[in-house]
C-alpha cells in the first residue's frame, strides 16, 4: 500500500491556508496566530516525515543510555523505582517495531523522571550525582530536539546547531 501521508499533509496545509485562514475574523488575532502555528507545525511534520523513525530510534537510544547510566542509583533507591527501571530496560531490549520503540522510550523516560523526583529529597551528594548524570547525558538530546524544531523559527542561533542527520545519528557514527 502506498504511503499517502505526504499528500494528506499537503492537502491539510492547503485547506487551512486557502479555506480556513480567509474565513478567520480579522478582529481575532489569536486565532490567526494559532492557525499559522498549526500550519507551520504541519509543514515541519511533512518535511520531517522521512526522518521520524530516525528520531524515534535516537530517542530510544538516548533514554536507554541514560537509564543504564542511572541504573545503580535506581537499584539503590529500591522498590518501585528500581522495578520501573528494570521493566523499562527489558522493554527496550526487545523493542523492534515502531510502536514498541515508542512504548519503551516512554517507559524509560518515566523511570528516569521518577528517579529524578526521588533525588529531590535525597542526600545532597546523591542528588548531585543523579543531576550530573542527567545533565551530562542530555546535551545530544537537547541538540537533536533543537535541530528537529529549528524550521519553526524559534531558534536564536540555528547556525550553531548540528545538521539534523548528524544530531540523530547513532552515537557510534557521530563525529
Amino acid at each position: 500500500m502506498a504511503d499517502r501521508n505526504d499528500g494528506a499533509l499537503q492537502a491539510a496545509i492547503k485547506a487551512l491556508e486557502h479555506a480556513v485562514m480567509p474565513a478567520l475574523d480579522p478582529a481575532d488575532p489569536l486565532a490567526g496566530e494559532q492557525l499559522r502555528l498549526v500550519i507551520g507545525y504541519l509543514r515541519l511534520l511533512r518535511d520531517r516525515l522521512a526522518q521520524i523513525d530516525d528520531r524515534a530510534r535516537f530517542e530510544l537510544q538516548h533514554y536507554r543510555s541514560l537509564a543504564s547510566a542511572l541504573r545503580d542509583e535506581a537499584r539503590s533507591e529500591g522498590g518501585e523505582v528500581a522495578a520501573r527501571f528494570e521493566t523499562a530496560l527489558a522493554l527496550a531490549e526487545r523493542a523492534g517495531r515502531p510502536a514498541e520503540r515508542r512504548e519503551a522510550t516512554a517507559a524509560l523516560a518515566a523511570a528516569v523522571s521518577g528517579l529524578v523526583r526521588c533525588a529531590a529529597t535525597a542526600v545532597p551528594e546523591r542528588r548531585r550525582r543523579i543531576e550530573h548524570t542527567v545533565a551530562s547525558q542530555s546535551r545530544r538530546w537537547v541538540d537533536a530536539q533543537r535541530a528537529w524544531f529549528a524550521p519553526l523559527g524559534f531558534e536564536l542561533r540555528p547556525d550553531q546547531l548540528p545538521a539534523l542527520a548528524q544530531a540523530l545519528a547513532p552515537a557510534e557514527l557521530r563525529a
